[in-house]
């Protein structure tokens, strides 16, 4: 939603700059939006290392584990 991508354009291996052409803003909002989401701050050191959308998710599990058990006990995760 935030990037304005279908659904089935993001796999866990997708690229986010080099397969979708997502730029650095998009990138920013995205970052500022899992922030916001899930109540946790992104350094700025490791946002240029996350390249895919499985970069991204093994972050947050890392950092807030009990948020997504939740979200996965209700089924939205």
């Amino acid at each position: 939603e935030t990037l304005g991508l279908p659904a089935h354009q993001l796999k866990p291996e997708t690229n986010l700059r080099n397969d979708l052409g997502v730029d650095s803003l998009s990138i920013l909002e995205l970052v500022m939006r899992i922030e916001q989401e899930f109540k946790i701050s992104i350094p700025d050191e490791m946002i240029e290392k996350m390249n895919n959308v499985q970069h991204f998710c093994e972050y947050v599990q890392k950092v807030k584990p009990l948020h997504l058990q939740a979200y996965n006990q209700v089924g939205i995760a």
